[in-house]
């Protein structure tokens, strides 16, 4: 039916401030958290958490430039490709990450990045710390 829209609330807990940290599931192996982060072009992971995946980090698939927040300047990233990544009972195959240094003290294994959230009507939810993705019911 046009205009309907399946919508999946997945629980997030809030954190440095109030950001969104969502569990997921990486390549049906792994749980990691991300930040959901609409500022991030890509969704990234730490080069721990894709070592961790089994990845060879020595062996990219290709460079990304990316846009550095606080400067006029752009870095190269490698790029990996993911068999899945799963955000509650949502799931997303052949998604492409970038390798990113993120500071330990957060404990964060990535960003979940907009390659992700652009696939859905992506909304959060603040009163019941919920992400809400929403894709076309079938």
């Amino acid at each position: 039916m046009v205009g309907q829209w399946k919508a999946s609330h997945i629980s997030v807990s809030r954190e440095f401030g109030g950001v969104f940290v969502v569990q997921v599931v990486l390549n049906g192996l792994r749980r990691a958290r991300l930040m959901a982060d609409t500022g991030a072009a890509w969704t990234s992971l730490t080069r721990s958490s894709l070592e961790k995946l089994g990845v060879d980090v020595a062996r990219p698939t290709g460079l990304r430039q990316v846009a550095v927040a606080d400067s006029a300047t752009s870095i190269s990233l490698p790029v990996f490709r993911l068999d899945s990544i799963q955000v509650g009972p949502v799931k997303v195959s052949d998604l492409e990450v970038i390798m990113l240094r993120l500071p330990p003290q957060l404990r964060l294994d990535g960003l979940l990045g907009i390659n992700f959230l652009e696939r859905f009507r992506t909304t959060f939810d603040f009163h019941s710390q919920a992400l809400v993705l929403r894709r076309p019911a079938a």
